[in-house]
C-alpha cells in the first residue's frame, strides 16, 4: 500500500451536508504544462467540479508547469505513488505503454475531429493489453484531452508536396516524425518551451499542433502563415491516478470521478468545434496570421508512411500482434472516414 493510499484512508474527516457521501480528501495533481497553456482549462473545470460537486469535500490541488515532476517522470511518480494524480502525454511513453499510448494519439490521417479521437480511446480502454499495461504501471487513466487536428504553422507559406520537402517541422513523440520524414520534411526534435525561440532563430520552420494552440504560446508573433492540411485529431494528454490510491477510494468518489470526466469530454468536443471556427474566422486575422490552402492533399496520402501499418508491424515485433489484430480495425474504420 502507498502512502497516497493511507493518506487517503486514514484520519478522512466528515464534512456538512454530503458526509455520507463523500469524506474529506485534498489530492495533488502533477501538471507538465505552464497554466497559460491552451488547453489545460479542461483540468482546472475537472478539479473545479470534482470540488463543487463533493460540497467541497474534496479538493484537487493542481501544480503547474511540471514544478512536482517533468513531462517524462509524471508516469512514474503517479504509478509509484508518489504524487496521487498526473496529467501528462500518454504518447511520451512508448516503451511502457506500447499500446495504451496509441489510444486515439499518432496516428496521422485518422481522426478526423476530437470526437473520434475520444471514442477511439474509449474503445482502446476495453482492451485487454491496454488494462494490462495501465496496471502493471500503477495506474488508472481517468481522462483523455482531445485536440483539434493538428497543422502546421509556419514563416512561410506551404501548399505542395514539394513545399513540403526539406521543411523543418517541430514534430514530438513518435510515429509522427516518421511520417513527415517519409514527405521529405525534416523533423526537429525541440522542447515545447524552446519552439518559440526556435522558429524565431530560423533552427526550424514550422510548429506543428492545432492551430487553436499557437496564440497561447504566442507562436503567432513569429510564424504568420497557418496551413490548412490536416493530420487529424489526437489525444493529446491524460489525467493519471495511482491505481492503488483509485482503488482505496469508496465507490461513491470513483463514481464522481468518472462522471465529471465524462461530463469533461463531452463539453470538450462541442467547445472545440466552436473554438476552431472562431480561430480561423476571428483570431487569426486579429493576429495577422494568414490561413493557407494546401493544394496537394492527394499527393500526401499516396506518398506518406502508412502509420497504422507501422504500428500493427511494431506491436508484432513486441509479441502483441493479438492486441493489434483486435484494435487496428478500429483505427481503420476512423480512418476509412476521415474528412478534410
Amino acid at each position: 500500500m502507498t502512502g497516497i493510499v493511507a493518506a487517503l484512508t486514514v484520519g478522512l474527516g466528515a464534512t456538512s451536508g454530503w458526509a455520507e457521501e463523500y469524506p474529506a480528501m485534498t489530492l495533488n495533481m502533477a501538471h507538465y504544462l505552464p497554466e497559460t497553456y491552451a488547453g489545460v482549462e479542461w483540468e482546472r473545470w475537472w478539479a473545479d467540479q470534482v470540488a463543487e460537486r463533493s460540497d467541497g469535500a474534496i479538493t484537487i490541488e493542481i501544480f503547474w508547469g511540471g514544478t512536482l515532476g517533468g513531462a517524462t517522470e509524471i508516469l512514474e511518480l503517479v504509478g509509484s505513488g508518489a504524487v496521487p494524480l498526473g496529467v501528462t502525454a500518454q504518447g511520451y511513453f512508448m516503451s511502457d505503454l506500447p499500446v495504451a499510448g496509441t489510444a486515439g494519439n499518432l496516428m496521422m490521417r485518422t481522426h478526423a475531429d476530437p470526437a473520434a479521437a475520444l471514442d477511439t480511446w474509449r474503445q482502446f480502454q476495453k482492451d485487454a493489453q491496454v488494462q494490462k499495461e495501465l496496471k502493471d504501471a500503477g495506474l488508472v487513466e481517468l481522462t483523455a484531452q482531445a485536440s483539434n487536428p493538428y497543422k502546421l504553422t509556419c514563416v512561410k507559406p506551404v501548399r505542395s508536396l514539394e513545399a513540403i520537402k526539406g521543411l523543418r517541422i517541430r514534430v514530438p513523440g513518435a510515429y509522427m516524425p516518421e511520417w513527415w520524414a517519409s514527405l521529405g520534411a525534416v523533423p526537429v526534435n525541440v522542447p515545447l518551451a524552446e519552439q518559440y525561440e526556435a522558429i524565431q532563430k530560423g533552427t526550424v520552420d514550422c510548429a506543428y499542433s492545432p492551430h487553436d494552440q499557437i496564440f497561447s504560446t504566442k507562436l503567432d508573433e513569429v510564424a504568420k502563415y497557418a496551413i490548412d492540411l490536416s493530420t487529424g485529431s489526437h489525444v493529446t494528454w491524460n489525467i493519471f491516478m495511482n491505481r492503488d490510491a483509485y482503488e482505496a477510494l469508496p465507490e461513491t468518489v470513483k463514481t464522481l470521478f468518472q462522471t465529471v470526466s465524462d461530463d469533461m469530454m463531452a463539453r470538450m468536443v462541442v467547445a472545440y468545434d466552436t473554438l476552431a471556427r472562431e480561430t480561423v474566422e476571428v483570431t487569426m486575422p486579429a493576429k495577422g496570421v494568414e490561413l493557407v490552402h494546401f493544394d496537394d492533399v492527394d499527393k500526401v496520402d499516396a506518398a506518406a508512411l502508412d502509420t497504422i501499418d507501422l504500428w500493427v508491424q511494431r506491436l508484432g515485433e513486441q509479441g502483441l500482434a493479438d492486441a493489434a489484430e483486435r484494435l487496428a480495425p478500429i483505427l481503420r474504420e476512423k480512418r476509412a472516414s476521415f474528412d478534410d
